[in-house]
């Protein structure tokens, strides 16, 4: 029974997952962070 291999592909697609998460976590916060940026500076009347 080899046991070295299943803890690692365990490993490796929760990585992964958590990843993919971390990607859309700060591909939300940026396009949210653009949209509060441009709103901002519409409400203002700015533009730097």
């Amino acid at each position: 029974k080899n046991t070295g291999t299943e803890p690692s592909l365990l490993l490796r697609s929760h990585r992964d997952a958590s990843v993919r998460d971390v990607k859309k976590v700060t591909k939300a916060a940026a396009l949210g962070g653009i949209n509060k940026v441009v709103f901002g500076s519409l409400k203002t009347g700015k533009f730097d």
